[in-house]
């Protein structure tokens, strides 16, 4: 009778074992599936811009996820303005370019940090801050 239990338990840990696994492998699928957007450089920097120029700067966003990318909105703050958007869609494994510009004649000498954000349909951060 001992023999019995023993092997049954085994056989009752072993199911247990093979469901944890296949329910993490599920959950990691369903984590790397649909579409992720992501920006080449962590933080775009306009260089030194004299007062009352522009400068400009393009950046680089990319879809390292499996499904299309799509860009519903852009937001700037002040003194910074998108001025070209290469695609509203990005397939997955390409990349789209962003070109914004800084007028500093609406901006105080010295340092400007700021934030241009991109929602988007990436479900895991559908907001992407970007630090200029």
């Amino acid at each position: 009778m001992r023999i019995k239990t023993q092997k049954n338990i085994k056989k009752r840990a072993l199911i247990f074992l093979f469901a944890v696994f296949f329910a993490i492998s599920v959950s990691d699928a369903i984590a790397q599936s649909g579409p992720k957007i992501e920006l080449v450089a962590d933080y775009v920097d306009f260089g030194k811009i004299p007062q009352g120029k522009i400068g400009r700067a393009v950046f680089q966003i990319k879809n390292t996820g499996t499904e299309d990318l799509v860009i519903k909105k852009l937001d700037t703050c002040c003194g910074y303005k998108i001025i070209n958007i290469s695609s509203w869609t990005v397939k997955p494994g390409a990349f789209m370019l962003l070109t914004v510009t800084c007028d500093t004649s609406r901006k105080s000498i010295g340092k400007d940090q700021r934030y241009i954000t991109i929602y988007s349909n990436d479900t895991s951060s559908p907001e992407l801050k970007i630090r200029v």
